[in-house]
């Protein structure tokens, strides 16, 4: 019987082969391969199948192939200020009229987080990542949480932590005012997170004395990124430039 080629590390289209496994009921040898699409899912595909390419993916490539005859795109108005697209749900979003070239080819959808992401044949993306150009490493911030708003104006390439600081009002919040809560002394505690580090600000008798003492720790920790400001004038803040 002849010595089977080894096949180790090769590339067979989306496949790589990571090793052989043990040979099928018939007899022929088999090979572990792991498929570069998104999943990276790991199959086992019998050698003649590689080398003839009749196995090229671990069945993405014929899902991508189906989607493609059944591509279905957003649909748009471009005659305002900025451009207004729609979900195939209806739902609304926006962006800058200069961003249309960079968006129009996909077909976008409001993903579980409330972001626009759509898929490209490999990864899945994300509108505001992509209008952006934003590099690796480092993520995109809705200044005034309106996942829906894609416009550049309202969006900025920041860190990891800096993203962490301009935070929405947790659904469990029941003071109206991120940091605050009415505890089991009967009083206002004010509190804030820097850098996954809580840090106790101090309680209070009065609750609008504890939101001032919040956002002035906000303005002391984060500055431009502090997710309450446009509270400051209501409990005279002084926007410190």
């Amino acid at each position: 019987m002849p010595k089977c080629k080894d096949l180790t590390g090769k590339q067979f289209e989306r496949l790589t082969v990571i090793k052989r496994v043990e040979n099928n009921k018939q007899g022929s040898s088999q090979w572990l391969c792991r498929c570069n699409c998104q999943d990276e899912n790991e199959i086992v595909v019998v050698g003649g199948r590689l080398t003839s390419g009749n196995t090229k993916s671990c069945g993405c490539l014929q899902k991508e192939n189906v989607s493609k005859l059944f591509k279905k795109y957003n649909t748009y108005i471009l005659t305002g200020d900025f451009g207004i697209g729609y979900t195939l749900k209806e739902e609304e979003f926006c962006f800058k009229l200069e961003d249309y070239g960079k968006i129009k080819d996909y077909c976008w959808y409001f993903d579980k987080d409330g972001y626009l992401v759509a898929y490209d044949g490999n990864k899945h993306i994300r509108m505001h990542r992509l209008v952006m150009n934003c590099p690796d490493g480092m993520e995109v911030d809705h200044e005034f949480h309106n996942e829906w708003d894609n416009r550049k104006e309202h969006l900025r390439i920041v860190t990891k932590s800096q993203n962490g600081m301009n935070k929405n009002i947790p659904s469990n919040n029941t003071s109206g005012i991120i940091g605050v809560s009415y505890n089991q002394n009967n009083k206002w505690m004010a509190k804030i997170t820097k850098n996954k580090k809580q840090m106790y600000i101090g309680q209070y008798e009065n609750k609008d004395d504890a939101i001032k003492a919040r956002l002035e720790a906000e303005q002391k920790y984060f500055g431009e990124f502090a997710p309450q400001k446009h509270l400051y004038d209501k409990y005279g803040i002084k926007v410190v430039i």
